[in-house]
């Protein structure tokens, strides 16, 4: 693994009360974030967050929904640099 790497941190509920509270201890702890919430102020508090410094990326989505979930895994693929693939191995009769 990279020394040079930072950690990484994924909060949910950043945009207010506790989950926003966590962000800023992460970021003031060195990690690097991926911040979630499903309304539109998350990216209020990713312009809060990066004045210190830190890498964030903001998340808008619902996370009670599938495509919620799914976009954020998109984002922390893209983040963190995953390749996805479906390999699909059916049979044929």
């Amino acid at each position: 693994m990279d020394s040079n790497l930072k950690p990484l941190a994924i909060v949910t509920g950043a945009s207010t009360g506790i989950g926003y509270e966590l962000a800023k201890c992460c970021a003031n702890r060195g990690f690097d974030l991926l911040i979630v919430a499903d309304e539109p102020q998350i990216f209020d508090v990713k312009e809060k967050l990066e004045q210190s410094g830190t890498a964030v990326e903001a998340v808008q989505a619902d996370l009670a929904r599938l495509d919620g979930v799914d976009t954020l895994w998109h984002a922390l693929a893209e983040m963190i640099g995953l390749w996805m693939h479906c390999l699909p191995m059916q049979g044929l009769a």
